[in-house]
């Protein structure tokens, strides 16, 4: 089955035609489709799947444009109603309405503002703890919550003292390329804003400010 956010362009033209007496285009859907789709599961270390879907609500559309055009949502997860913004904006300069019929997808940046990975898990998953999957790990790991400001502690088994250069240095370079190959990329990936190591007693320590990379990360 093909992943997607939205109804079959051609379902969702005829919706907001049928609903709201406003015209749109299947190509303005299918465009915004590509690149949310990867937005949402980098943003939030999420995959789409048919219990994840954006849908318009005819009591909260709101519909701007501009330089940057928006337009009010509703995100369901798992039959749960979350207001998010669908945002787009043109490398060219050109102002698209969400009637045109020959949008260039190449030259749209779509993305959704509001996102809140936390609570999407929590009403994905509602038994889970984590807003990821980690498997046979070799470590305790220990996670109090999840923001945009982090503090990494990796404690040092006995006798590692020794290594604890080695192992802040491999985190940073880790850190480091990560952000260069999303840059090469247009920041596909998002970008990790600060990250300081320090080393403190038998910890490692990295104060981090996720940016834009999400829990993903």
């Amino acid at each position: 089955m093909k992943k997607t956010l939205f109804n079959p362009p051609d379902v969702e033209v005829r919706t907001f035609k049928f609903v709201l007496n406003i015209d749109t285009s299947e190509q303005f859907f299918i465009c915004a489709d590509r690149q949310l789709i990867e937005y949402f599961e980098k943003s939030t270390g999420l995959k789409v799947t048919k219990q994840i879907q954006l849908c318009f609500y005819s009591h909260n559309l709101r519909y701007e444009k501009g330089e940057v055009s928006g337009m009010r949502y509703s995100l369901i997860i798992n039959h749960n109603w979350n207001y998010v913004d669908i945002k787009w904006r043109s490398k060219s300069g050109r102002i698209y309405d969400i009637a045109d019929e020959d949008i260039a997808c190449d030259d749209v940046e779509f993305w959704i503002e509001g996102l809140e990975p936390d609570l999407y898990y929590k009403q994905l998953y509602p038994g889970d703890k984590l807003p990821f999957k980690l498997k046979d790990l070799t470590y305790e790991l220990v996670v109090n919550r999840l923001s945009l400001y982090a503090s990494l502690e990796m404690t040092l088994k006995p006798g590692a003292q020794s290594d604890a250069d080695f192992i802040k240095d491999q985190v940073s370079h880790f850190i480091e390329d990560f952000n260069l190959a999303s840059e090469k990329k247009n920041l596909k990936y998002g970008a990790i804003h600060t990250a300081k190591g320090y080393i403190e007693d038998n910890k490692i320590v990295f104060e981090l400010d996720l940016g834009t990379v999400g829990p993903g990360f």
